[in-house]
Formats: structure tokens, sequence, C-alpha cells
């Protein structure tokens, strides 16, 4: 009997060593939250900004009018067309990180309970040109998401996402993109402050896989030189093959990943 609780008591203390060795594997390999870069993404430029060499084009001067005074037809803005545009009719806006923020949402079973994970940046990037004369014309940039600076209410979680689930801690794995192919539901005017229903699709590559995806988004453009919106999907881990380590207090962990992004988008040059 002695020898048996012997044998037990040495299997328990090489689990304990196990354990403690792959929560400190985890934690070493999570590495830190801080972005290697300050976020950026691919830039889109209105259709006649071509700069002569040498020199920059402003991307949104007043177009040029025979007169300055206002029209006695519209006492104020009222469509984008009105705004502050470029010949062309197109305005460029350029994500505010500051005033941005991209969610995930995943439910799963901690300790017997159910408990919905938050995890939450602000490391988002992208442009957005608004056609005024001809708004199906508009267009979504590529959206960059630095995924290594998520955060949740749990550390020791983030450094998991860090290290196994996203691997955002490796340079390779840091950002994840999604690339807009084309939007629906756009109107034949934009006006101020009236909110647009869209449906962006595109691609989604997180690491180095990729599926379409598409976004309930909606926008409105508050005024001339801020442009606000929603945007949520919902995508499968397993189309990810984002594997959530086995941990004794986590029985389970939903498939379905919800993912939500709120943004503020400002006027910005082509620069």
């Amino acid at each position: 009997m002695r020898r048996t609780w012997l044998v037990l008591a040495l299997l328990a203390t090489c689990l304990a060593i196990g354990v403690v060795a792959a929560y400190s594997w985890i934690w070493v390999s999570g590495g830190s939250a801080a972005p290697s870069t300050p976020i950026t993404a691919p830039r889109l430029r209105p259709a006649n900004d071509s700069p002569e060499p040498g020199k920059t084009a402003p991307v949104n001067e007043l177009p040029k009018t025979s007169s300055s005074k206002p029209s006695a037809k519209s006492p104020r803005t009222t469509t984008l067309q009105a705004a502050n545009t470029t010949a062309s009719g197109q305005q460029l806006y350029r994500v505010t990180p500051e005033e941005s923020e991209v969610r995930y949402i995943i439910d799963e079973i901690k300790r017997g309970q159910p408990t919905t994970v938050v995890g939450t940046t602000n490391q988002i990037a992208g442009d957005i040109l608004i056609d005024s004369n001809n708004p199906s014309a508009s267009k979504v940039g590529t959206l960059r998401i630095n995924v290594r600076t998520l955060r949740t209410d749990e550390e020791r979680r983030d450094r998991a996402t860090r290290s196994r689930i996203l691997q955002s801690a490796q340079a390779e794995y840091e950002f994840v993109e999604f690339s807009p192919t084309d939007i629906g539901g756009l109107p034949a005017a934009i006006e101020l402050g009236v909110p647009i229903a869209l449906e962006i699709n595109g691609q989604l590559t997180v690491r180095d896989i990729t599926h379409p995806v598409s976004f309930k988004t909606t926008v409105t453009l508050v005024s001339a030189q801020r442009l606000e919106g929603h945007g949520v999907t919902t995508i499968r881990r397993s189309d990810y093959d984002l594997v959530i380590p086995s941990v004794p207090f986590i029985a389970d962990v939903s498939d379905d990943v919800r993912l939500e992004i709120d943004f503020v988008a400002t006027l910005a040059n082509s620069g």
C-alpha cells in the first residue's frame, strides 16, 4: 500500500512539474504585447491624385469655383458632393487608431462556469475612399490589425494567445489582414448624418490561412471630415487552425468567434 501511495505521489509530482513547465514556457514564449512598429496599412489614392515627378499633389483641396459665396439653395452641407472634395468627387479617409477598436468575442467553460471572453485592441489601420459623384465606385482598402496587442481580462490567456493560438509573438504572424473585394448596399447618394447599411465582402488572413468573410457594416458620414462605422462577422476557429491549449480549468471553447470593428476615419492627405 505504501509503495502505491509513493508511486501516486511521484506521478502527481511529475504532472505538477509538467504543468508548471508548460505554463512557464507559455509565459516566456508569449513575449510582450507591445507592437513592433506603429500600425499602418496599404494606402488608397483618389483617381486624379497623380502628382508630377518631385511634387506632392494635395488630395483634399476645395474645388475651385467662380465665387466663394455659399449657394442659396443649400445653407448647410447635406451631401458629400458639397463637402471638401477633389475634382473627381473623391475623398480619402484614414482610420484613426486612437478612436477605433477591434474585438474578438468567444465563449468558454471556465472552472465549470460559462464565460464570455472579449479581447480588444485599437491597433487597426486602413483607408476608405468615398466617391461622391459615383458612390458605387467607393472603396475600402486593406484593413490591418496588430493582433499581438490584443488584451483580455487575463494576462495568462493573452500570453497563450500570442504564443500558441495566434502565434502573434512571431514577427510573421503579428498582423491580421482583411482585404475587401466588393461592397454591397452602396447608395445612389451619400448624405451627412444618414447611416448606410453595407455588406463588405473580402478575404481574411490569419497567420498564413485565408478565407472569405463578409462584414455586416453600418457607416455614417458624421461630417465632411469624419466617418464612423461598425462592422460585425462570425468566423470559425477551426477554419484557421486556431487550437486552444489544453488546460485543466478550461472545459470547452466555442468554435465560433465573433469579430467586431468600431472605427473612426478622418479626412486625410494622400501622403
